[in-house]
């Protein structure tokens, strides 16, 4: 139901007002719709418009608000195969129907309509996570390039006693060397993009 619960807002001149678009709306839409004097606008539908009172406004906005910040009871729980099923299922049988096309089309038009996703507060987050990503990302980088060069320095002591043991390749350090080179590049200049 949309509209205040309080009795105060509109008295007994809303009732009747409430009881002719209730029985208008209950006809189109199938659903009681509470209207109050003042307020903002709601659209139900394809020309159905109701008044929701400023309180109850008020109220919806204190109580987001409020539950800011806090994560739901359902966060990390995951649904059971059956009810996934079920959901895909209603999801496709919603949405084939000419109210679901009326309804994509219209988050079409919002989401086009939008210029900008992401609040400030938001952008600044993800890039603190993708900062932090890339940070990670290049420890593990820079760990992978120690192991090499301790490889490389186990190889050339190899190398000079390749003698006593034949089952070493013999390895070409000029091509060692120009890997080396070019992971030090790529590492130097993923720095400068980071920093």
């Amino acid at each position: 139901m949309i509209g205040c619960r309080r009795k105060t807002c509109g008295g007994e001149s809303k009732r009747g007002r409430e009881m002719d678009v209730n029985s208008g709306l209950r006809r189109r839409t199938g659903r009681r719709v509470r209207v109050a004097l003042l307020g903002a606008v709601v659209t139900l539908g394809e020309g159905n418009t109701v008044a929701v009172c400023n309180r109850e406004l008020e109220r919806r906005r204190k109580i987001g608000v409020a539950n800011r910040g806090r994560t739901p009871w359902n966060k990390g729980r995951t649904h059971s195969k059956e009810t996934i099923e079920l959901i895909k299922k209603r999801t496709i049988e919603a949405l084939k129907g000419p109210k679901g096309l009326i309804f994509l089309s219209q988050v079409r038009k919002k989401m086009s309509e939008r210029s900008h996703s992401h609040s400030e507060q938001s952008k600044s987050s993800i890039s603190l996570a993708l900062k932090r990503f890339w940070l990670e990302r290049l420890k593990h980088k820079q760990s992978m390039e120690k192991v090499y060069l301790s490889w490389i320095h186990v190889i050339k002591q190899r190398r000079s006693s390749v003698e006593s043991h034949p089952v070493v390749e013999k390895l070409d350090l000029e091509v060692i060397k120009m890997k080396k080179l070019q992971r030090r590049v790529s590492l130097s200049d993923q720095l400068k993009l980071n920093s």
